[in-house]
């Protein structure tokens, strides 16, 4: 069985998300998530229940134009096989990542948390940057996150790019504009960025078994 968690839907803006997802897969929060910089992020983190019940339309388009060459799936399919496998998906959002899984054969799919047994692979996804051509963490808070996966719990780190494709510089700059802010719309058009580049981190794991 695998446990597959899609964390940054905003990326590069998540903060909240991060934390509660710790508890809902049964990890401890470290102390880094609790820190200021961390904090800041949340304030600054749209609700996504906000998102989905009034910008449903704006952000179907920007997750329909995120990972235009494929490398989520490629990626996915690279730590571990999914044809007649389960999987529990924790925080299905719009589905995207869904879709990807029942594409490449998934026996079985349901949203709920702490249901996986000792060898039950994890798999965590998140930001390394937004607007950005190489991967690190947006700010110091999701780095702490990130080494505490990393060093407390044994998760291995996969580096991918999954660029946004817009069919133009100026949809690219009003469809990102409500999710990442007017500088960073400002930055596509100065860049003339019609393909916006983004880098994301997949963190994966087997689930040890149960002492």
């Amino acid at each position: 069985m695998i446990a597959l968690q899609p964390l940054g839907a905003i990326k590069g803006r998540e903060g909240y998300m991060a934390v509660s997802i710790l508890h809902r897969v049964g990890l401890p929060v470290p102390r880094c998530c609790h820190d200021r910089a961390f904090l800041s992020v949340l304030l600054l983190t749209m609700d996504y229940r906000e998102i989905y019940r009034t910008r449903a339309a704006e952000y179907h388009r920007l997750v329909s134009a995120e990972d235009a060459d494929g490398a989520l799936r490629r990626a996915i399919i690279g730590v571990t096989p999914l044809a007649g496998r389960s999987v529990v998906e924790v925080g299905v959002g719009t589905g995207r990542v869904t879709e990807i899984l029942l594409g490449a054969g998934v026996a079985a799919l349901e949203e709920c948390a702490r249901v996986t047994r000792a060898g039950a692979f994890h798999i965590i996804i998140e930001t390394l940057g937004t607007g950005r051509e190489s991967p690190a963490p947006p700010n110091a808070g999701l780095a702490g996150y990130y080494e505490h996966l990393e060093q407390a719990h044994g998760f291995r780190r996969v580096e991918l790019r999954t660029d946004y494709q817009f069919a133009s510089p100026k949809t690219a700059a009003e469809t990102c504009r409500l999710f990442f802010g007017d500088a960073f719309a400002q930055e596509v058009l100065r860049r003339g960025w019609s393909r916006v580049p983004e880098c994301t981190g997949l963190w994966w794991r087997t689930r040890p078994d149960a002492p």
